[in-house]
């Protein structure tokens, strides 16, 4: 699944999975990383949850319906997708007390997932208008070492909302590529 070409939509690779794999963790997590990956947001949202149905447990579960619950509402609010605003309200509220509830978890051993599901609580918290919440969780995202130079440009557009001019460009130094451009894979959330 993972290596599977990014032109075909997941509805076509799910339909090559053996009926007998279809409910398996390692399966449904890889079609999710490759619906998300592709911005078809709501199947990533179907097997996220089909992922926590079967391992509520799971952090690294828990994170990934979070994400693609935040990642939905960026979605609705750069309209690529339509969705009714309650549902935005509700989905941004699921994903704040799943991401809480995986960040009280004393077993997060990867730095990585902490940082990740600060980073989509942080976009949740500003999405809501809670800039406070929102910037403690950018602070602390940040202070792990990632890749993803998404965090500080979200960071320095909700520093921007709260007229911390500054700060925000900062953020967005950190955000640049090499030549000094912001790609258009910071744009999303």
């Amino acid at each position: 699944i993972r290596t599977c070409p990014d032109d075909r939509p997941i509805s076509e690779v799910e339909q090559e999975i053996p009926s007998q794999l279809k409910n398996s963790l390692e399966v449904i997590d890889g079609l999710f990383t490759y619906a998300f990956r592709r911005d078809e947001i709501l199947e990533a949202v179907a097997l996220a949850r089909r992922l926590v149905s079967i391992d509520n447990s799971s952090i690294n579960c828990n994170v990934q319906l979070g994400s693609a619950l935040v990642r939905k509402a960026a979605m609705s609010r750069q309209r690529s997708i339509t969705i009714a605003s309650e549902e935005i309200r509700t989905d941004l509220t699921e994903a704040i007390d799943i991401l809480t509830r995986a960040l009280k978890n004393e077993f997060i051993s990867s730095k990585e997932t902490i940082s990740r599901a600060r980073y989509y609580r942080a976009v949740a918290y500003d999405f809501t208008d809670r800039a406070d919440l929102a910037e403690a969780d950018f602070r602390a995202a940040i202070e792990y070492p990632h890749i993803d130079k998404a965090i500080y440009y979200q960071f320095g557009l909700s520093l921007i909302r709260q007229e911390k001019t500054d700060e925000a460009l900062k953020m967005f130094e950190r955000a640049s590529t090499p030549n000094g451009d912001i790609g258009p894979d910071l744009l999303r959330a």
